[in-house]
């Protein structure tokens, strides 16, 4: 006999304690009988394993012992993680300030880490920790990919809002490179846009 329990995905990686309860056949074609079971999640299981507790599925016939109960455990949906294969996939907020200082927590599936980024990570805006994802049946685990979403401070106006300005710079300043490049390719192919087009014959 198989059922479905659906587990966080946190109990995926330290074990955890459910009890399911389903229906089953009752002895000889009898009435369905309701029945409940403890199953223990180990630590490190894979989704989709299926646990096994013996003799406690449907009854056996002509006096055969009672079958196995075969439990599929599949991950609950989860309110951060979105679960992509064995990967796991974080939209992180992060307030400027952390975003420039480059230090900050990262929830994983065992607790918080602290995480170091450097330059590289400010340009992507994204954070690879492998071995953070879920495990694997044969050993081995996912990757756990973070991606920052850079959060500014709300309700600033008037002085506030220009020392920020002043602080941060002109958008065309040379201390954003890649947003000039980007705006002067952009100018370039608007002005350079329209005109005559030749059509080479085939």
């Amino acid at each position: 006999m198989r059922v479905l329990l659906e587990v966080e995905l946190e109990d995926l990686a330290r074990g955890g304690r459910y009890e399911i309860e389903f229906e089953r056949e009752g002895a000889e074609g009898g009435a369905s009988i309701r029945q409940t079971e403890e199953v223990h999640v180990p630590p490190a299981t894979p989704p989709g394993a299926v646990i096994r507790l013996a003799g406690r599925g449907g009854p056996g016939t002509g006096g055969e012992p009672a079958g196995d109960l075969l439990v599929r455990v599949e991950p609950r949906k989860h309110p951060l993680f979105v679960v992509d294969g064995f990967d796991l996939e974080l939209e992180l907020p992060l307030p400027l300030p952390l975003l420039l200082e480059g230090r900050f927590g990262v929830p994983t599936l065992e607790g918080e880490i602290q995480v170091s980024a450097g330059m590289d990570f400010r340009e992507r805006l994204e954070i690879v920790l492998e071995g953070r994802g879920l495990f694997m049946p044969g050993g081995g685990r996912g990757r756990l990919v973070v991606r920052v979403i850079p959060e500014l401070p709300e309700g600033l106006t008037g002085e506030k809002l220009a020392a920020l300005s002043e602080l941060l710079g002109r958008a065309d300043s040379e201390a954003y490179p890649r947003y000039r490049r980007f705006r002067q390719l952009a100018m370039a192919k608007q002005s350079g846009a329209g005109g005559r087009v030749t059509q080479q014959p085939r």
